[in-house]
Protein backbone atom coordinates (compact mmCIF):
# COMPACT_ATOMS: atom_id res chain seq x y z
CA UNK A 1 0.00 0.00 0.00
CA UNK A 2 1.54 3.31 -1.17
CA UNK A 3 2.28 6.02 1.86
CA UNK A 4 0.15 8.89 2.20
CA UNK A 5 1.45 12.16 3.69
CA UNK A 6 -0.78 14.69 5.14
CA UNK A 7 -0.58 18.22 6.24
CA UNK A 8 -3.28 18.42 9.16
CA UNK A 9 -3.33 22.31 10.05
CA UNK A 10 -3.45 24.88 6.94
CA UNK A 11 -5.58 27.66 7.03
CA UNK A 12 -7.47 29.05 4.63
CA UNK A 13 -9.02 32.29 3.81
CA UNK A 14 -8.25 36.18 4.94
CA UNK A 15 -7.30 36.73 8.43
CA UNK A 16 -9.65 39.08 10.46
CA UNK A 17 -8.42 39.34 13.76
CA UNK A 18 -4.68 40.05 14.76
CA UNK A 19 -4.47 37.40 17.31
CA UNK A 20 -0.68 37.80 18.18
CA UNK A 21 -0.27 41.42 17.43
CA UNK A 22 1.95 41.38 14.82
CA UNK A 23 0.14 44.01 12.65
CA UNK A 24 3.41 43.59 10.06
CA UNK A 25 2.51 40.07 8.53
CA UNK A 26 -1.03 40.69 8.54
CA UNK A 27 -3.95 40.30 6.98
CA UNK A 28 -2.73 36.68 6.47
CA UNK A 29 -4.07 35.03 3.37
CA UNK A 30 -3.65 31.92 1.88
CA UNK A 31 -6.08 30.15 -0.82
CA UNK A 32 -7.10 26.90 -1.79
CA UNK A 33 -5.19 27.18 -5.42
CA UNK A 34 -2.29 28.51 -3.70
CA UNK A 35 -1.73 25.96 -1.27
CA UNK A 36 -2.20 23.14 -3.75
CA UNK A 37 0.44 24.74 -6.10
CA UNK A 38 2.76 25.19 -3.54
CA UNK A 39 2.46 21.43 -2.59
CA UNK A 40 1.89 19.68 -5.66
CA UNK A 41 2.44 16.37 -5.43
CA UNK A 42 4.41 16.22 -2.05
CA UNK A 43 1.38 16.04 -0.31
CA UNK A 44 -1.39 13.88 -0.68
CA UNK A 45 -4.15 14.85 1.63
CA UNK A 46 -4.39 18.69 3.26
CA UNK A 47 -6.76 19.82 6.73
CA UNK A 48 -7.85 23.09 5.84
CA UNK A 49 -9.85 25.59 8.09
CA UNK A 50 -10.67 29.04 8.26
CA UNK A 51 -8.00 31.53 9.29
CA UNK A 52 -8.23 33.79 12.91
CA UNK A 53 -11.60 36.14 12.84
CA UNK A 54 -14.98 36.17 11.83
CA UNK A 55 -17.06 38.81 10.25
CA UNK A 56 -19.72 38.51 12.71
CA UNK A 57 -17.62 40.70 15.12
CA UNK A 58 -15.72 43.87 14.67
CA UNK A 59 -12.47 44.12 16.20
CA UNK A 60 -11.67 47.43 15.51
CA UNK A 61 -13.14 48.28 18.68
CA UNK A 62 -11.68 47.55 21.92
CA UNK A 63 -14.81 45.98 23.00
CA UNK A 64 -15.78 43.18 20.32
CA UNK A 65 -19.69 44.32 18.68
CA UNK A 66 -21.78 42.39 16.39
CA UNK A 67 -21.39 43.19 12.82
CA UNK A 68 -24.55 43.15 9.87
CA UNK A 69 -22.44 41.30 7.93
CA UNK A 70 -23.31 37.79 8.83
CA UNK A 71 -26.09 36.12 11.59
CA UNK A 72 -23.70 34.24 13.54
CA UNK A 73 -19.88 33.84 13.77
CA UNK A 74 -18.28 31.61 11.26
CA UNK A 75 -21.03 31.70 8.87
CA UNK A 76 -19.04 33.22 5.68
CA UNK A 77 -16.06 32.03 6.89
CA UNK A 78 -16.98 28.12 6.94
CA UNK A 79 -19.37 28.78 3.65
CA UNK A 80 -16.52 30.47 1.91
CA UNK A 81 -14.00 27.64 3.09
CA UNK A 82 -16.47 24.67 1.66
CA UNK A 83 -17.74 26.73 -1.26
CA UNK A 84 -13.80 27.26 -2.60
CA UNK A 85 -13.01 23.26 -1.77
CA UNK A 86 -15.53 22.67 -4.25
CA UNK A 87 -14.73 24.92 -6.87
CA UNK A 88 -11.33 24.71 -7.14
CA UNK A 89 -10.24 21.60 -5.52
CA UNK A 90 -10.60 19.13 -8.29
CA UNK A 91 -8.24 16.37 -6.81
CA UNK A 92 -9.94 16.38 -3.67
CA UNK A 93 -7.17 17.14 -1.64
CA UNK A 94 -8.59 19.24 1.02
CA UNK A 95 -10.21 18.11 3.83
CA UNK A 96 -12.27 20.95 5.42
CA UNK A 97 -12.39 21.32 9.01
CA UNK A 98 -14.84 23.90 10.14
CA UNK A 99 -14.90 26.38 12.39
CA UNK A 100 -17.40 26.79 15.71
CA UNK A 101 -17.58 29.55 18.56
CA UNK A 102 -18.54 27.55 22.03
CA UNK A 103 -20.29 30.49 23.44
CA UNK A 104 -22.10 32.47 21.03
CA UNK A 105 -25.02 31.23 19.19
CA UNK A 106 -24.83 27.56 18.81
CA UNK A 107 -27.81 26.59 17.41
CA UNK A 108 -27.38 28.52 14.37
CA UNK A 109 -23.64 27.68 14.33
CA UNK A 110 -24.72 23.82 14.17
CA UNK A 111 -27.97 24.17 11.67
CA UNK A 112 -25.84 25.69 9.34
CA UNK A 113 -23.11 23.45 9.90
CA UNK A 114 -25.61 20.37 9.26
CA UNK A 115 -26.40 21.88 5.99
CA UNK A 116 -22.91 22.44 5.09
CA UNK A 117 -22.13 18.60 5.90
CA UNK A 118 -24.79 17.58 3.56
CA UNK A 119 -22.48 18.25 0.89
CA UNK A 120 -19.80 15.85 1.86
CA UNK A 121 -17.03 18.00 1.94
CA UNK A 122 -16.93 18.71 5.69
CA UNK A 123 -14.13 16.43 7.30
CA UNK A 124 -14.43 17.77 11.34
CA UNK A 125 -14.34 20.74 13.76
CA UNK A 126 -11.86 23.50 14.35
CA UNK A 127 -11.95 24.98 17.92
CA UNK A 128 -9.68 28.23 18.06
CA UNK A 129 -9.42 28.91 21.81
CA UNK A 130 -7.52 31.90 21.12
CA UNK A 131 -9.91 33.36 18.56
CA UNK A 132 -13.00 32.92 20.44
CA UNK A 133 -11.22 33.95 24.08
CA UNK A 134 -13.03 30.29 25.00
CA UNK A 135 -11.77 26.80 26.91
CA UNK A 136 -11.77 23.82 26.33
CA UNK A 137 -13.82 23.60 28.77
CA UNK A 138 -16.56 25.75 27.11
CA UNK A 139 -16.34 23.77 24.26
CA UNK A 140 -16.97 20.12 25.85
CA UNK A 141 -19.21 21.17 28.38
CA UNK A 142 -21.74 22.03 25.77
CA UNK A 143 -24.09 19.30 25.26
CA UNK A 144 -25.26 20.80 21.93
CA UNK A 145 -21.97 20.44 20.30
CA UNK A 146 -20.83 17.64 21.55
CA UNK A 147 -23.69 15.71 20.21
CA UNK A 148 -23.40 17.17 16.97
CA UNK A 149 -19.82 15.86 16.98
CA UNK A 150 -21.13 12.22 17.97
CA UNK A 151 -23.74 12.30 15.38
CA UNK A 152 -21.88 13.24 12.43
CA UNK A 153 -18.72 11.72 13.65
CA UNK A 154 -16.68 14.68 13.45
CA UNK A 155 -13.11 14.91 14.97
CA UNK A 156 -12.07 18.32 16.78
CA UNK A 157 -8.81 19.75 16.26
CA UNK A 158 -8.37 22.23 19.15
CA UNK A 159 -5.88 24.82 19.50
CA UNK A 160 -3.81 24.57 22.47
CA UNK A 161 -0.18 26.71 24.00
CA UNK A 162 1.12 26.23 27.79
CA UNK A 163 0.24 29.33 28.75
CA UNK A 164 -2.10 30.19 32.00
CA UNK A 165 -4.82 31.34 29.74
CA UNK A 166 -8.11 30.27 26.70
CA UNK A 167 -5.21 28.17 24.88
CA UNK A 168 -3.93 25.58 27.99
CA UNK A 169 -5.29 22.80 27.37
CA UNK A 170 -3.93 19.73 29.62
CA UNK A 171 -6.99 19.02 31.09
CA UNK A 172 -8.35 17.91 27.96
CA UNK A 173 -7.91 14.23 29.23
CA UNK A 174 -10.89 14.49 31.43
CA UNK A 175 -12.96 15.54 28.11
CA UNK A 176 -11.08 12.95 25.97
CA UNK A 177 -12.30 9.45 28.54
CA UNK A 178 -15.86 10.95 28.65
CA UNK A 179 -16.46 11.64 24.69
CA UNK A 180 -14.34 8.39 23.90
CA UNK A 181 -16.35 8.54 20.33
CA UNK A 182 -14.70 11.90 19.76
CA UNK A 183 -11.54 11.84 18.11
CA UNK A 184 -9.64 15.26 19.32
CA UNK A 185 -6.47 16.32 17.95
CA UNK A 186 -4.48 19.16 20.81
CA UNK A 187 -2.87 21.30 17.85
CA UNK A 188 0.83 23.21 18.52
CA UNK A 189 2.21 20.02 20.78
CA UNK A 190 0.55 21.73 23.79
CA UNK A 191 4.28 24.10 23.24
CA UNK A 192 5.86 21.70 24.76
CA UNK A 193 3.96 21.19 28.44
CA UNK A 194 5.50 18.44 30.51
CA UNK A 195 2.28 17.50 32.20
CA UNK A 196 0.64 17.44 28.94
CA UNK A 197 3.13 14.82 27.50
CA UNK A 198 3.30 13.10 30.65
CA UNK A 199 -0.50 12.72 30.67
CA UNK A 200 -0.73 11.57 26.91
CA UNK A 201 1.86 8.94 28.08
CA UNK A 202 -0.41 7.55 30.20
CA UNK A 203 -3.39 8.04 28.67
CA UNK A 204 -5.03 4.77 27.68
CA UNK A 205 -7.80 5.28 25.05
CA UNK A 206 -7.40 5.66 21.75
CA UNK A 207 -8.85 9.23 20.85
CA UNK A 208 -6.65 11.72 21.79
CA UNK A 209 -3.84 13.05 19.62
CA UNK A 210 -1.05 15.88 18.72
CA UNK A 211 -0.01 17.57 15.53
CA UNK A 212 3.34 18.60 14.45
CA UNK A 213 2.41 21.94 13.25
CA UNK A 214 4.74 24.96 14.03
CA UNK A 215 4.06 27.56 15.96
Amino acid sequence: MKEEYYDIHTHIGKQRKDIYGDMEGNPRENFVLGLIEKYKERIDKIVAFPMPGTAYFNYSNQEISDTSLSSFPYELENKALVESVDRYDKENKILPFVAIHPRVKISEQLTFLSRLKSSGRVFGIKFHTLDTNSTINDFFSDSEIVSFCEEEKLPVLVHSANFDSVENCNDIFNWARRFPDINICIAHLMNFSSVFFANLKKYDKENLFTDISPF
